[in-house]
């Protein structure tokens, strides 16, 4: 039976799954992403009922007996994010030992690789059962914590959120809000409307590049390969489902400062900010003020919270935001020379990553003339698993 828009959507806010297991965003994903690559979506079903939903890909590297096939959830890894897939934790074990058994022996790949995953996913103790005790068609079992991704819990009013920071940062926030409003005539914006949107987006990708240049750094959109377009079908898709938002602070003259978010479920998903450069707007700690906005239209909307992404930022921190583990789930099929293949496999990965990533691209890269500064390879991000 076939999986409508819709009970997809219904599936993953239910379960409280992130929006980048939606429909939408894995649709369009596949469609920017997916050239060269097998789709499979696992849909479970208990009287019709659909009740856990794992969207997967197999990609396929090297040729002949070196030959490796990998299968990865929908989304992974351009960029990466928490995906935590809608299922829930009583049904967690049978099913994703289901989904590992026929991925290695009916589509014969050699890695399953689920993740990221958030240290907080309701399913985690389900995939470590199955991983300690390997059965055939498995014969290894990684678990790797690769990354941290940063949550906010938010409470019911503005100023309960603002009275759960620290005192120094709390002041702050008052008093660069108030700073702003006097010199500036600063307001704060939402921007959600479909007739908005593209536009607001454009100027997000311009002001949020600038910033990241000033820095010495790309940025994300010219980071990630095809980021601009992925995005802008993103904008488009979501603005029309009522899901996104730009949280935009405006002063009389200039909008100095934007959020990009995207609204599902409880949740808010807090993408990339953006804000001016300039040195004389530095005593207004635009970064704080942004940050605090998103909260405030969080609360404003009734969300419980708000993920912030992966990474470590000390002014999320600062925030209220709480760092958790986020952990890549990888089990090792049993095939015909299977072990040598992947002692290759591995020791490419890793020698590409050191001699591209780790030098070329953040060493090296960055100090040449911007007509060698490129997005990151593509054949970099499908070796990353």
């Amino acid at each position: 039976m076939p999986v409508e828009a819709e009970e997809w959507n219904r599936l993953v806010i239910e379960s409280g799954a992130p929006v980048y297991m939606s429909y939408d965003w894995c649709r369009l994903w596949w469609k920017h992403y997916g050239k060269g690559r097998v789709l499979r979506v696992f849909c479970f079903r208990r009287k019709e009922e659909l009740v856990a939903l794992l969207p997967m890909y197999i990609d396929t590297w090297g040729k002949g007996p070196l030959k490796v096939r990998l299968a990865r959830l929908v989304g992974a890894n351009i960029p990466p994010k928490v995906f935590d897939p809608p299922m829930p934790p009583g049904l967690a074990e049978p099913v994703f030992a289901q989904v590992v058994s026929r991925l290695i022996r009916d589509e014969g790949c050699d890695v399953v690789s689920l993740g990221p995953l958030s240290a907080k996913y309701a399913a985690m103790d389900a995939l470590k059962k199955i991983g300690a005790s390997p059965e055939p068609p498995v014969v290894f079992f990684e678990d790797v914590e690769t990354e941290i991704c940063t949550l906010f819990k938010l409470p019911e009013t503005y100023e309960a959120y603002l009275a759960s920071l620290g005192k120094r940062m709390r002041r702050n926030i008052r008093s660069e809000t108030r700073r702003l409003r006097k010199d500036t005539g600063m307001h704060v914006e939402i921007v959600d409307s479909p007739a908005e949107a593209s536009k607001e987006f454009d100027a997000f990708v311009d002001q949020h590049t600038q910033q990241w240049q000033n820095l010495g750094k790309p940025g994300h959109f010219r980071a990630w390969p095809d980021a601009v377009e992925y995005n802008r079908a993103l904008v488009d898709a979501f603005s029309r489902s009522g899901r996104l938002r730009f949280v935009r602070m405006s002063s009389n003259e200039r909008v100095l400062a934007r959020q990009y978010v995207f609204s599902f479920g409880d949740w808010y998903f807090w993408e990339l900010a953006a804000r001016v450069f300039e040195k004389e707007w530095l005593k207004y700690g635009l970064g704080r003020v942004g940050g605090a906005g998103v909260m405030e239209a969080a609360i404003g909307e009734g969300k419980t919270h708000v993920q912030g992404g992966l990474g470590h930022y000390d002014y999320k921190l600062a925030l209220g935001g709480v760092e958790y583990p986020v952990h890549m789930m990888r089990f090792w099929g049993r095939r015909p020379g299977g072990s040598g293949r992947l002692m290759f496999f591995k020791a490419v990965t890793f020698l590409i990553d050191v001699l591209y990533h780790k030098i070329w691209y953040k060493r090296v890269q960055p100090r040449l003339p911007k007509y060698w500064q490129r997005p990151l390879w593509l054949q970099w991000i499908r070796l990353t698993y």
